[in-house]
């Protein structure tokens, strides 16, 4: 994900990332909708992120700051003819020497010290990762292996091998039915 310089500004887009789960943005590249990547993609683009949730822990956690006590609105000081009156801009956060903000500061210490004990755990809990896996096939991994070593692929083709094999497919009579390589039926069947 390409994001600005801005310490403050990429915290906040990593927490607002991770707490989505209709975008993947790969690097340098536009956004795509993750029901729109196939499940070998989506596969890596998980383990991806599983691999590097140590370090988006420090941003992720600078982003939850920024949007709990970053947050403002403009404060309703009265009403014209049925239409709010708006005045200055006002902290949504709580008052900091009151007890609501005691106990928000401990709650954010305890997710750190969570999130910080076990990253790994908490990259899947995020709503991001939890979109990327969801539904996939039993065979993703096996499929995204195959696509990270094809020959076709890494030579600067495009990896049709999984099609080419569906076409071929001694076990699929017909092009419209669903290859059976993979059968788990009995090796017995009353009649």
């Amino acid at each position: 994900m390409t994001v600005a310089a801005n310490p403050i500004e990429k915290s906040r887009a990593y927490f607002a990332y991770f707490n989505q789960g209709e975008w993947w943005v790969p690097n340098g590249k536009p956004p795509i909708r993750v029901t729109d990547m196939d499940s070998a993609w989506r596969h890596n683009a998980a383990a991806f992120l599983v691999r590097r949730a140590r370090g988006y822990l420090f941003y992720y956690g600078a982003g939850e700051i920024g949007a709990i006590f970053g947050a403002t609105a403009r404060e309703v000081i009265g009403e014209d003819n049925g239409q709010p009156v708006f005045g200055r801009m006002v902290s949504l956060a709580p008052d900091p020497d009151s007890r609501a903000a005691d106990a928000l500061e401990r709650e954010l210490e305890q997710a750190w010290e969570e999130r910080g004990a076990d990253p790994e755990a908490w990259m899947k809990s995020t709503t991001l990762y939890r979109a990327l896996v969801k539904d996939l096939p039993p065979d993703a991994a096996e499929l995204a292996k195959h696509w990270s070593d094809c020959a076709i692929r890494t030579a600067g083709g495009e990896c049709t091998c999984w099609e080419r094999h569906l076409t071929e497919c001694p076990k699929r009579g017909d092009i419209n039915e669903i290859c059976r390589c993979r059968d788990y039926s009995p090796e017995w069947t009353l009649s």
